[in-house]
């Protein structure tokens, strides 16, 4: 058998936790206040998909390159 008499309080608290709830309570976890948004300070949603415009680093060039539907639009975009 393995001596834990020497264990923190801490661990002594996990495994003392009787359900998955009570430990996610005892770890803080699933409590988090972060909102789902569109701002700066919330989350995107899980389904969030940027458009051309939100990639802010992106060349006028390379806005209209991403807007291709196919291989097609890309050499005519380029000329070829």
């Amino acid at each position: 058998m393995v001596d834990i008499s020497n264990i923190t309080s801490f661990a002594k608290s996990v495994v003392e936790c009787a359900t998955a709830e009570a430990l996610r309570t005892l770890i803080g976890a699933g409590t988090s206040n972060l909102a789902i948004g569109a701002t700066s300070t919330t989350a995107k949603a899980g389904d969030y998909q940027p458009t051309v415009a939100d990639i802010s680093d992106a060349t006028a060039f390379g806005r209209q390159l991403m807007q291709c539907a196919d291989a097609d639009a890309v050499k005519a975009l380029l000329g070829i």
